[in-house]
């Protein structure tokens, strides 16, 4: 039921009064049962956000968006600290 949900999500073309950072809910507002299971957490954030893939954050608006190429986050940030670190020690010689 959630991967159709979060489907339907992506799919929703954004208006101008959408994207009004004025808008938008501040994620530092929402709030996570963490006693809850994890559907009735998803289902919760999903409510309090309206569209969980545009929201604010101290006045930034954020849109969220994923590549279809199968590649993690997690994957991507350790790429980018190791070329940080390639440079950094390039630099020293």
């Amino acid at each position: 039921m959630q991967e159709k949900l979060f489907e339907a999500l992506k799919k929703i073309e954004f208006t101008a009064a959408d994207l009004d950072i004025r808008n938008l809910v501040d994620i530092r507002n929402v709030v996570i049962d963490t006693s809850l299971p994890q559907d009735e957490k998803i289902l919760s954030l999903i409510n309090q956000f309206e569209n969980p893939y545009c929201f604010r954050y101290r006045g930034i608006r954020v849109q969220v968006s994923f590549a279809n190429n199968n590649v993690s986050l997690g994957y991507l940030f350790k790429q980018y600290i190791l070329s940080k670190l390639r440079l950094e020690l390039e630099s020293l010689f």
